[in-house]
């Protein structure tokens, strides 16, 4: 897969503001979902629940904010000030996603165009961890999600999204 280079597209599509479902292009019907159920300050190794859904209702919804750097931020449309995070425990090669109260270095992602209105979404301070879903055959949804979110070092379908507008 080609990765594209951040462009003006990336910064066009980040500067809106606009609402989006994030669809894993790996899967028929598996989104990007955060639970931050009590997730109300900051927390050192973040919380709440970042996994996959299928279907897309509002914990699938996420605002692209731009951030520093030409960076975007995951702010969840369904829970305030709360942003998808990319965690850091060492050796381990894959990396767990959660979600973070607030947006700092491990909450801003470098968007890459990878094709037509597909992105992938690489971590700013992780260089070369891409977010990614395993949605592990899931058919249905599930009240607690489904699969798991992680941060890969590949660029492959399970990192790359189709942006699905929920904007008006």
């Amino acid at each position: 897969m080609n990765l594209g280079i951040l462009d003006e597209n990336a910064a066009a599509v980040a500067t809106q503001n606009l609402t989006y479902a994030l669809k894993c292009v790996a899967y028929d019907d598996a989104y990007l979902r955060m639970d931050a159920n009590g997730v109300d300050k900051p927390a050192p190794e973040g919380a709440g629940t970042v996994n996959a859904q299928i279907g897309a209702g509002p914990w699938e919804q996420f605002i692209l904010t731009p951030q520093d750097g030409g960076t975007v931020a995951l702010l969840s449309a369904e829970w305030s000030n709360c942003y998808v995070r990319i965690g850091t425990p060492s050796p381990q090669q894959i990396k767990p996603i959660n979600c973070q109260f607030s947006c700092g270095a491990l909450e801003k992602w470098l968007m890459r165009f990878v094709g037509p209105n597909r992105v992938a979404f690489e971590c700013s301070t992780l260089s070369g961890y891409y977010l990614s879903l395993n949605t592990e055959g899931a058919k249905n949804g599930s009240g607690n999600g489904v699969g798991i979110a992680q941060g890969i070092q590949e660029l492959n379908e399970n990192a790359t999204f189709e942006l699905v507008s929920q904007s008006g």
